[in-house]
């Protein structure tokens, strides 16, 4: 508003000349300022309720699984409203400077008006310019001439790219093979779920019958089928288990004396096969593994708490103590406890369960199918395909999970990209902006260099330097301390995840530096 009242000047001058009071000419002044802004504000307002009312619950349904979430989505004009108020505030009191202005000055004033904010640049001397050429000298103190405005753009222009910079590097660092197998051990598995009899009842359906297997194993591509058995047990309470009681307690609100009262859980049998192929785990823990010596707890639970080095537990319906050391934790996904035992899940040798008890007596609760890598989309397809009329269980892939995670790499890059793009783009108009004020500001100097002999093609030569100094000196900041700024922020993701891979975007940051270099 100030470049625009600047601009006119000579006519607001005019106009006082012939009578129009002080009232009046700021009068004119909102007005336009209005007008200006009217249709930005009120366009703005309109796409950020069609994006916020359309898309946000499209996005939360998909996020949450449950498209059913969109119905749920409230519409709060007071959000809007507010928006717009406010944005109508921000341009009055940007108004009011140049109003101001332009109300007090007198008609001769704003005749012989110079803009006080950009004075000339001050003459530097010959030996500070004996090895750059003088337009690039006259360029570069163009630049700082107003040091308060070429904060401004920098700050907004790096503030951007900074943003873009490490948007583009975390969602490029996430590995997503990496996360894929950190979230599933094979490349599908089945597991059942809870289902309601006539009654209402809950109960664990047991879906995954031999049949279902074989039939499994018959598709073509299936290399392998690794089941999950469960048997309950009684786990005898010692105070070895206090670790685990205090983060049950703290977590789930659930007093320590009922967990006493009620600890009991399964015995998870896994084949040894599948840990001696596609687990990290040395010949003798594999060794007494298979023995039946020792047990394991999920990883997913390491660095909640501690449990005794030897836990004794006796499985349902039978005499049998058994005394089982602590093999630690190991990267698996067995999360599935009894509905109401408050002891952890044992995870011991399959081959081991069933010498403790009748194979037909326990529970197949869940299923880990690899597949042929070659042959792998196809084979889960056809997987997903034979399951979808089965009741009481439920399917993860590799597949899904992929899919899953290329959409959250799109949401973050169209999200987080389109924010930094934003700023960026404020940052170019704060550029263009004081540019346009620049050479409004100083016409007559121009006019004087060129009766002097400089010639227009070496005035474009200054103007255009002048913007390659700001393109440089921003670009030098974000490849610098942006780079670092993102390495940062990668390496502390890699201590709270493992699928972190710091990978520098180079062809988005070319493109986008391209981008801004030519604009």
């Amino acid at each position: 508003f100030y470049l625009s009242a600047v601009k006119d000047i000579q006519s607001y001058g005019l106009l006082k000349a012939l009578g129009t009071t002080e009232k009046q000419l700021k009068k004119i002044i909102y007005k336009k300022s209005i007008r200006l802004s009217v249709w930005g504000i009120f366009l703005g307002a309109g796409i950020g309720i069609f994006v916020s009312y359309c898309f946000l619950p499209a996005f939360i349904g998909y996020l949450a699984h449950d498209p059913t979430k969109m119905s749920y989505w409230g519409f709060y004009p007071i959000i809007p409203i507010g928006a717009v108020l406010f944005s109508f505030i921000t341009v009055f009191i940007s108004a009011r400077k140049p109003a101001k202005t332009i109300g007090k000055i007198s008609a001769i004033e704003a005749i012989r008006f110079i803009n006080k904010k950009d004075p000339s640049p001050k003459i530097t001397s010959k030996k500070k310019i004996r090895n750059r050429s003088v337009i690039s000298s006259m360029a570069y103190r163009n630049v700082f001439v107003s040091k308060k405005r070429t904060m401004i753009v920098f700050l907004s222009l790096i503030l951007g790219l900074v943003t873009f910079l490490c948007t583009t590097t975390i969602v490029k660092s996430i590995d997503s093979e990496k996360y894929i197998n950190s979230m599933l051990d094979s490349d599908i598995e089945i597991e059942n779920v809870y289902v309601k009899n006539n009654k209402g009842d809950s109960y664990l359906s047991d879906s995954l019958t031999p049949n279902l297997i074989s039939n499994i194993e018959k598709i073509d591509g299936v290399e392998k089928v690794y089941k999950q058995t469960e048997y309950k047990i009684s786990i005898q309470y010692n105070n070895g288990f206090d670790s685990y009681s205090q983060w049950m307690h703290k977590t789930f609100n659930i007093p320590i004396r009922y967990i006493k009262n009620t600890f009991y859980s399964n015995l998870v049998g896994i084949s040894p096969e599948m840990l001696e192929t596609y687990k990290t785990i040395s010949k003798q823990d594999l060794k007494n593994f298979k023995e039946g010596k020792t047990f394991y707890i999920s990883n997913g639970y390491k660095g909640q708490f501690t449990l005794p080095e030897k836990v004794t537990a006796t499985p349902n319906q039978t005499d049998t103590i058994l005394t089982l050391k602590n093999g630690g934790f190991i990267d698996t996904g067995v999360f599935v406890s009894d509905e109401m035992g408050m002891a952890p899940n044992l995870i011991i040798s399959s081959d081991a369960l069933n010498k403790l008890v009748d194979e037909n007596n326990t529970q197949t609760t869940r299923l880990f199918i690899y597949t042929d890598q070659k042959k792998q989309v196809q084979t889960i397809h056809q997987v997903n395909k034979y399951l979808k009329n089965i009741q009481g269980i439920k399917s993860e892939s590799k597949e899904d999970i992929r899919n899953e995670v290329k959409f959250m790499k799109q949401t973050i890059n169209t999200i987080g990209g389109g924010f930094s793009l934003v700023l960026v783009f404020i940052g170019l108009m704060n550029f263009v902006n004081i540019m346009a004020s620049s050479i409004q500001s100083r016409k007559s100097e121009l006019s004087a260099m060129e009766s002097i002999g400089m010639t227009q093609k070496q005035i474009n030569q200054m103007l255009v330097k002048e913007g390659l100094y700001y393109s440089f000196i921003s670009l030098t900041v974000v490849w610098t301390f942006g780079t670092a700024l993102s390495y940062l922020m990668v390496t502390l993701l890699k201590k709270a995840v493992s699928y972190a891979v710091f990978d520098f975007p180079w062809l988005a940051m070319i493109l986008i530096s391209l981008l801004v270099f030519v604009i």
